[in-house]
């Protein structure tokens, strides 16, 4: 039996990232809703109001900030930091000229104090001109002065009675994102509502690794305005401009993005119930809202979508009512025959409808972006190719399933 919508209350705190790590970092899990949303444009995931997330722990990932000194005019002056993990060597400069082998930063780190002057060993003045690779003459130089830790939020997004298990990584740093602790479920008492976060950790330990050294694999590149600071110390809060692959960097490409960070954390399309059966059998069903006179509904552009709409779950798709008794084949085929009405699908039965479109990888993704069929018709196919990296072919296949409700049989 599946659970109707839940909606959350929560405590209307308003916190920081930063502000919700430095009070709970140290008593987690808690489960948040965010009231105020992000959107965006250095390669991370987006975050819409109303959005709940169980966060289970956090991680860290050590990072060296280096001001680039010469050999890259772009960025000249300015200051970027690179995971220490980094697969990259580097030769350390004495008085501008190579000193010694070529180390990793993780070993320079281990054996000499900052600042250190360095130069990547397979930088060798390469640019790229006219698409080849091409001696320059002119070598990058770093100046490694500060080693700090990035750290994430590590949870699971939480929609419709449904706990995803695909992870969410919130970084600290993110200046505009609000949250608030969820307090309560309306509509269900206290034993209820403890019963559901006890359902929800029990979920997540049986089903769910987080990785607490995550981090974002690229470089970090960070505005000329933060450049001006003088203070190291608060880089685990500073927000970077931009992320770039340091080979780009290095053959002035920087106008090459990499990919989103979801797409460095493993997929999953599994979720899990949570509501107890107790709260579902007393629960009333919500009262179906009026239809507005006169009024068109307006499209909702899907970056900025609005809070989770909270319907009754039905068994498995809206009309596919089946006796108890028919055999599973039969609800199958029916599922698979039937064209949906695609701006009706909430969240988690466009996840559905995903699955039989052998699309399910995708499907954790657009639950943590409150992806719904409203929303699925607004992205074009570069958008499913360019924000979720979708395949030209899993593009096509789910534009048309948008438009047209078409599922290949």
């Amino acid at each position: 039996m599946l659970a109707a919508g839940v909606t959350f209350k929560h405590n209307n705190d308003n916190l920081t990232v930063k502000e919700f790590y430095d009070k709970y970092h140290s008593s987690l899990p808690q489960l948040i809703v965010v009231t105020q949303g992000y959107c965006g444009d250095i390669g991370l995931e987006e975050f819409s109001i109303g959005q709940v997330i169980r966060i289970h722990t956090s991680s860290a990932q050590r990072r060296v900030v280096a001001k680039v000194e010469k050999g890259l005019s772009v960025l000249e002056g300015r200051e970027i930091s690179i995971p220490v993990d980094y697969d990259m060597k580097f030769f350390i400069l004495k008085g501008g000229k190579k000193g010694g082998k070529e180390s990793s930063l993780h070993e320079i780190l281990e054996k000499h104090s900052l600042p250190v002057e360095v130069t990547p060993s397979d930088s060798h003045q390469l640019m790229n001109i006219q698409g080849q690779d091409r001696e320059t003459g002119k070598s990058c130089h770093l100046n490694l002065v500060h080693s700090y830790e990035d750290r994430y939020l590590l949870g699971n997004a939480v929609s419709d009675g449904m706990l995803y298990a695909q992870v969410t990584a919130v970084p600290v740093y993110l200046p505009d994102l609000r949250l608030s602790i969820a307090v309560g479920i309306e509509g269900f008492s206290e034993a209820q509502s403890a019963t559901s976060l006890q359902n929800m950790e029990l979920k997540v330990m049986q089903n769910v690794k987080f990785n607490t050294d995550f981090g974002n694999p690229n470089v970090a590149v960070y505005s000329h305005e933060s450049t001006t600071h003088n203070e190291y110390s608060d880089f685990t809060y500073r927000a970077p401009a931009e992320y770039y692959n340091m080979d780009d960097i290095l053959r002035h490409k920087i106008a090459n993005r990499p990919s989103k960070l979801l797409h460095y954390i493993d997929q999953s399309a599994d979720m899990y119930e949570f509501i107890p059966m107790d709260a579902v059998s007393k629960k009333p069903p919500p009262k179906a809202p009026k239809p507005a006179k006169d009024k068109k509904a307006q499209p909702v552009k899907p970056m900025t979508p609005p809070p989770p709409s909270i319907p009754d779950r039905p068994a498995v798709f809206p009309g596919t009512e089946q006796a108890e008794s028919a055999p599973e084949v039969n609800r199958l085929d029916n599922r698979v025959s039937r064209v949906p009405n695609v701006e009706e699908l909430k969240i988690h039965e466009l996840g559905e409808w995903m699955k039989e479109l052998k699309l399910e990888k995708y499907v954790g993704v657009f639950a943590e972006q409150g992806i719904d069929g409203v929303l699925l018709k607004e992205l074009s196919r570069q958008d499913l190719k360019t924000e979720f990296g979708m395949s030209s072919v899993e593009a096509i296949k789910l534009n048309k399933f948008a438009l047209t409700g078409h599922v290949p049989s």
